[in-house]
């Protein structure tokens, strides 16, 4: 996609800092880092969200996730990772990307996904048949 900074960095347009790369992925260091090492995996190919990009794309994606996230943690010191991938509200570049975040026991980062109430019974279930039923 042309005006796609993601894209620019796959095609050498925009320099970055890169970790690893395959025929699918490639990973580099966040500029605005949460936290020190603070990696991005993209897709090669431009796909906006996880509502597009193929399941041999994205098996590709969470591979190079895991093939990354021993070294940088051992790079950083990190005590755990967090694994972060947005669609639509909240993504920033609409290019499918996964965050690779090193945490660390007094990073004080949030825990964006921290339950604010109880959920209802009720509608869990709800929920659950109506997505099983999608599912077919």
């Amino acid at each position: 996609m042309e005006d796609c900074i993601f894209c620019k960095i796959v095609s050498k347009e925009i320099a970055a800092n890169v970790i690893y790369e395959d025929t699918n992925t490639i990973a580099f260091l966040d500029l605005n880092p949460r936290n020190p090492g603070h990696t991005l995996v993209i897709t090669k190919q431009h796909y906006a969200t996880i509502f597009e990009i193929p399941e041999e794309i994205i098996a590709d994606v969470y591979r190079t996730v895991k093939k990354i996230s021993k070294p940088l943690k051992e790079t950083v010191n990190a005590d755990g990772m967090n694994t972060v991938q947005s669609n639509i509200v909240s993504q920033g570049v609409h290019h499918f990307h996964t965050h690779v975040i090193p945490r660390f026991w007094d990073d004080n980062m949030p825990i964006v996904w921290e339950s604010h109430h109880a959920a209802d019974r009720v509608e869990l279930m709800a929920i659950a048949e109506k997505v099983k039923r999608l599912l077919g």
